[in-house]
């Protein structure tokens, strides 16, 4: 999730930052789906992450 210490790590962490403003209300409804019954057969779902290079790799 691109944490803010991994750019204070001697070398800075090289990470991938996800969208978790998009995450948590997508996984919210897929969670009450299941339990409510709804959904059934386990989803799948891409959303857009973003490689955040530094000097890790």
């Amino acid at each position: 999730d691109d944490a803010a210490v991994a750019a204070t790590c001697d070398p800075p962490l090289t990470t991938v930052a996800q969208p978790l403003g998009d995450m948590t209300p997508l996984l919210t409804e897929l969670l009450l789906r299941q339990i409510e019954g709804v959904g059934e057969r386990v989803e799948s779902r891409v959303l857009p992450t973003q490689l955040v290079h530094r000097a890790s790799a």
